[in-house]
Order: structure tokens, then C-alpha cells, then sequence
């Protein structure tokens, strides 16, 4: 994918900067823009891969700690970005594999960011919790528009068809991540938003 990507956006360059029509640099553009998505979406499906293929690795994992780094990197990804951390101060701890946490909490934060109209506002906190179910639940909310019911039915559904299908690979990936850890996600959206709730 990535070879063949490079090629295709190698001619698309070439045609941009060869071009004075103004619909043909546009429509190079397309193709540009395109191409880094689909590479992005071949990415993050290796990322997951190599990660599905070792042992789950669990440890003790501070995910205060782990929130606090993430935010941090995306905050220098979009700068344009408003991201609010209300975590407690005591470390919130919980059995997991902490590589597959932070590529699932990255899935949501990026779906946040990248979906919602230009100075995204997201917040994310974490709340401890002591019911036996669970040991801490992460939600993330941000301001955007919202998620289609096109792209939740298959995640619900567990399975995409011909007709019935999303337009990336994130969601699953979070859903995937979770599914090994054992935890659960509920997702909530309307014009004002989207909310995704995860439990551990």
C-alpha cells in the first residue's frame, strides 16, 4: 500500500506543479489528500497488527500517568487544538496492557480532533471507580458534529457488509483494543458532539 501510494502521489505532485489549470491543481490536490489518508489508515492497521500478533503484557499501569502523556503529544500534533485533562491527583491504577490502552485512548483523541470543525475543543477525564465492574472509566467529549449512525451500525453490528460500512479503520481498531483488554466503550452523539465513555 505504501509503495503503491508513494507512486501515486509522486504523478499527483508532478501534475500539480506542472499544471497553471486551477482545476487540475485541485484536483491533484484530491489525490494528495487521499493518498496521506489511506497511508494514515494502512498505518494504523499494522500498528494493530503487530500489537494483536505479541502476548498481552499486562502490568500495573498508572492511567493518570498515561492520559497526561497523550494529551501532551497531541496538544504538539494540533496546536490549534483546545484539550482540557481533569484527572485526580492520586494515581488511578489498573491492571491492562498499556500499549494497547494508549493506541485505543490515541484512536479516540484523533477521532476528536480530526472530525471537528477547525480550534477543536476536547476534554478528557478520568474517574475512579469502585463498583467491581470496573476500576476507571476515560471519557472523552468533544464539540464536533457528530458521529453518523452510517459509521456506529457496523461497530455495533460487529461487521461491516457491502452496504453497511465505515470510511476508516479507528473506531474498529478502538473497538478491537478493547475487546483484548476486556474493556467496553459507549459511545454517545448528537450536533453538539460526541462522547465516548471507556471502562476498564
Amino acid at each position: 500500500l505504501r509503495n503503491e501510494m508513494t507512486v501515486i502521489q509522486g504523478h499527483a505532485e508532478v501534475i500539480a506543479d506542472r499544471s497553471d489549470d486551477e482545476q487540475i491543481t485541485s484536483s491533484a490536490a484530491s489525490v494528495l489528500d487521499s493518498g496521506d489518508r489511506l497511508l494514515a489508515t494502512g498505518e494504523k492497521a499494522r500498528e494493530f497488527e503487530r500489537l494483536r500478533e505479541r502476548e498481552v503484557r499486562v502490568d500495573r499501569v498508572d492511567i493518570t500517568r498515561l492520559l497526561s502523556r497523550l494529551v501532551e503529544d497531541f496538544e504538539v500534533e494540533h496546536p490549534d487544538a483546545t484539550i482540557d485533562l481533569d484527572v485526580p491527583t492520586a494515581p488511578v491504577t489498573v491492571e491492562t496492557d498499556d500499549r494497547i490502552l494508549s493506541l485505543v485512548v490515541s484512536g479516540l483523541l484523533e477521532n476528536a480532533l480530526v472530525h471537528t470543525n477547525p480550534g477543536p475543543h476536547v476534554r478528557v477525564s478520568l474517574t475512579a471507580v469502585a463498583d467491581g465492574s470496573a476500576t476507571g472509566e476515560i471519557r472523552i467529549r468533544d464539540d464536533g458534529p457528530g458521529i453518523s449512525a452510517s459509521e456506529l451500525q457496523p461497530i455495533v453490528n460487529g461487521r461491516e457488509t457491502a452496504v453497511g460500512h465505515g470510511t476508516g479503520i479507528g473506531l474498529w481498531i478502538v473497538s478491537w483494543g478493547l475487546s483484548i483488554l476486556g474493556g467496553d466503550i459507549e459511545l454517545t452523539s448528537d450536533d453538539e458532539g460526541t462522547e465516548a465513555r471507556v471502562r476498564l
